[in-house]
């Protein structure tokens, strides 16, 4: 079955306006594409309104990563798989610390993926944390449980 892209309703947000710009240039045309300039620890959308929640990088800089982790199970229908993924502490430490661009950045410790288990909310289940990509990055699902 081949689904076209165009077929879907397709939300994005970032905080960046850049960001949102960017992907407007990109993918403005292909994609049937509505973005929103907001934070992901405050979704401005009603709850169970999405079939698919993924969050790719960034939430490694989240203030409230639990905020943030506890919006995309609301805005997720019952029974919805949610993804996060981002660079592992390890990458950082080997790639970005030592680019002379990007080190000013990544002074101090990011975090343990501990720190983003711990903040995995409770009306979830189908829990699995991934390492990938030697290392590299990290995939944390899980599922939407309940209304």
């Amino acid at each position: 079955m081949s689904i076209d892209a165009k077929s879907l309703n397709i939300v994005g947000l970032d905080i960046s306006f850049g960001m949102l710009k960017q992907c407007r240039k990109h993918f403005g045309a292909k994609l049937n594409l509505s973005l929103f300039n907001c934070a992901a620890e405050e979704l401005p959308f009603i709850d169970n309104a999405f079939d698919i929640v993924f969050h790719v990088g960034g939430i490694n800089f989240f203030s409230d990563k639990r905020a943030a982790m506890k919006e995309m199970v609301r805005v997720a229908k019952p029974g919805t798989k949610i993804l996060i993924s981002d660079e592992t502490q390890d990458w950082i430490d080997n790639q970005f610390k030592k680019s002379r661009l990007s080190k000013k950045y990544f002074k101090e410790e990011y975090f343990d993926l501990s720190e983003l288990e711990n903040h995995i909310p409770q009306n979830v289940s189908e829990t699995k944390l991934e390492l990938m990509w030697e290392n590299k990055s990290y995939c944390l699902t899980f599922r939407k449980i309940g209304a």
